[in-house]
C-alpha cells in the first residue's frame, strides 16, 4: 500500500568545484516525489569552481528550481543556511549529493511521518588534527552540546524547526551537533560507510575567520568570560595596593618612590579593570538587542522557468479542476 505524501519539500544543494551529478540527481528527484507533493530546488553556489553559464544551463533543465550565487566562499553549513532563508516550502533537506545519502533519505522521511522535527545524519570520526578538536571540545563545553567535526550529509526539517534554527546567532553551531535546539524532537540515521575528509579552508585566514565567527556565535559567553577576568583582576589591583601600604608602613628603608609609584599602577589597573567590565556589560546588552545571524550577500539569483505544477498554480473548482479566472456561476448571473 502506498503512504500518502507529505505536503512539499525544499531540497537546498551547496555546488562548490563541479555541478552535482545529474543522474544522481534525478534519482533524488524522483525519490522525493513519491515522497512529497511538491519539491523545489535551490542551488547554493559560491562561485568556487562551477561557472554561471553551467548553472545556468543546469537550472533551465530543472523544475521548479533557483539557483542563488553567492559573493563569497562559505563554509557548507553556512551556505546551507542561505538556501534555508530563501525555502518556502512546510519542510526542507539539507543534502550532500552522494550515494549513501541519496539512500538514506527514504528513512529520514519514514522518520519525520513518524513524528520527528528533524532528522540528521550519524557524524563519524574524521581525520582532524589535535587543535581541530581541542577548538570543537571548547566549544562543546561552552555551548552544552556536543558538537561533531564531521560535515552535514542529510538534514531533513519540518518548517517551524527550520524557523528556529534560522532564529538562532548559533545555527552553524546547532547544526554540527545534530539538533534544532530544545522543542524539537530530533533523531539520526546512519548515511557515510567510511570515515569522510574534514571540509577544507582555503587558507590560514579563513581558518581564522572562521575560529572568531565560531566563537562570536556562543553569544555573549566569551565576552562575559573576559568581563569576569576584568573584575578578578580589578580584585588583585586592590589587594597589590594594600600589599604596598603595609610595605611602606612596617618595612623600613623602602626605596624612594616605589610606593607612589606602586600605588599609582595599582589605581590604573583598577580603573582600566573596572571600566573594561562595564563596557563589556554593555556590549552585552547590545548584542542582546540587536540578534540574529550575520546576512550573507546573493549576487545573483537564477530561476528555472520549468515547473512540475503548471495545473495547480491558479484556482481549481469544487472538483478539482483547475479553471483560469472567475467560476461560471460568478459571471452567468442574470441581468
Amino acid at each position: 500500500m502506498r503512504r500518502e505524501r507529505l505536503t512539499s519539500v525544499s531540497l537546498i544543494l551547496v555546488v562548490r568545484d563541479t555541478l552535482p551529478d545529474r543522474a544522481l540527481l534525478d534519482r533524488l528527484l524522483a525519490v522525493l516525489g513519491e515522497n512529497f507533493t511538491d519539491v523545489e530546488t535551490i542551488l547554493v553556489a559560491d562561485g568556487s569552481g562551477a561557472g554561471v553559464r553551467e548553472l545556468k544551463s543546469l537550472v533551465a533543465t530543472l523544475p521548479d528550481a533557483t539557483c542563488l550565487v553567492l559573493a563569497e566562499w562559505l563554509d557548507s553549513e553556512v551556505a546551507s543556511m542561505v538556501g534555508m532563508e530563501n525555502a518556502v516550502c512546510d519542510h526542507v533537506l539539507l543534502l550532500s549529493l552522494t550515494e549513501a545519502a541519496v539512500a538514506a533519505v527514504p528513512e529520514a522521511v519514514e522518520r519525520i511521518r513518524a513524528g520527528y522535527d528533524a532528522v540528521f545524519d550519524r557524524a563519524v570520526a574524521v581525520h582532524d588534527t589535535f587543535i581541530h578538536r581541542a577548538a570543537y571540545q571548547f566549544l562543546s563545553s561552552m555551548t552544552g552540546a556536543a558538537l561533531k567535526p564531521s560535515p552535514v550529509e542529510l538534514g531533513l526539517m519540518q518548517r517551524e524547526a527550520a524557523l528556529y534554527l534560522l532564529s538562532r546567532q548559533n545555527a552553524e553551531l546547532l547544526l554540527k551537533a545534530r539538533t534544532c535546539g530544545p522543542g524539537f524532537a530530533a533523531t539520526e540515521v546512519d548515511v557515510a560507510e567510511t570515515s569522510p575528509e574534514p571540509e577544507q579552508v582555503s587558507s590560514l585566514a579563513a581558518r581564522a575567520s572562521k575560529a572568531v565567527r565560531l566563537a562570536i556565535s556562543l553569544g555573549a559567553t566569551p565576552v562575559r568570560m573576559l568581563g569576569l577576568f576584568a573584575m578578578l583582576a580589578s580584585a588583585l589591583s586592590l589587594l597589590y595596593a594594600a600589599y604596598v601600604v603595609l610595605v611602606f608602613l612596617l618595612k623600613p628603608n623602602v626605596e624612594a618612590g616605589w610606593t607612589t609609584l606602586s600605588l599609582q599602577m595599582a589605581g590604573m589597573m583598577f580603573l582600566f579593570s573596572l571600566m573594561f567590565w562595564l563596557l563589556s556589560e554593555y556590549v552585552v546588552q547590545i548584542h542582546a538587542a540587536t540578534g540574529g545571524r550575520r546576512r550573507r550577500t546573493v549576487v545573483r539569483e537564477l530561476r528555472s522557468e520549468r515547473t512540475a505544477r503548471s495545473s495547480r498554480l491558479n484556482v481549481v473548482d469544487e472538483t478539482g479542476a483547475f479553471r483560469l479566472g472567475a467560476p461560471e456561476a460568478a459571471t452567468t448571473g442574470g441581468d
